[in-house]
């Protein structure tokens, strides 16, 4: 299966139309990857996520709607392997995209000290899903990491 599922910060958010009317929005997400500074700080991996709106749903102006910097989110999607041949080179070179198909919001919940994702004032995750929202521990993340 090919998938991915990323919990962290939001970086830059852009949305762009193409003259087709397409839209998508890419954001930058900064994950924590358990490691520490010589002083003490958390280090973060950074991540750029590209989400299209579809015919069946409109993620990615969502997306735009509903994130801004700072916030902190959980992000699905796939991953795909574009294969190009710069001008003038002989061979073809390959780069790894990370394509989002969902997102939705968390907070950190103080009692339980575990992230949570949020829901709508209609009971239903950000992405319609129905199932409970998931949990996860992670140790205090306060910090923007941009």
């Amino acid at each position: 299966m090919n998938k991915f599922e990323l919990l962290g910060r939001v970086g830059k958010v852009d949305i762009t139309y193409k003259e087709s009317g397409t839209c998508f929005t890419q954001i930058s997400i900064g994950v924590t990857n358990g490691k520490k500074n010589t002083e003490g700080k958390k280090l973060y991996d950074n991540f750029y996520i590209t989400f299209f709106n579809t015919k069946n749903s409109n993620t990615a102006e969502r997306l735009a709607e509903e994130v801004k910097e700072g916030d902190y989110i959980r992000v699905e999607g796939k991953l795909t392997d574009n294969v190009y041949t710069p001008q003038g080179a002989e061979k073809p070179k390959h780069s790894l995209q990370l394509i989002g198909w969902g997102f939705c919001k968390v907070v950190f919940d103080e009692a339980t000290r575990k992230y949570v994702d949020v829901k709508k004032e209609d009971g239903v995750a950000n992405e319609g899903k129905t199932e409970q929202p998931k949990e996860t521990t992670i140790a205090d993340d306060e910090e923007i990491p941009f």
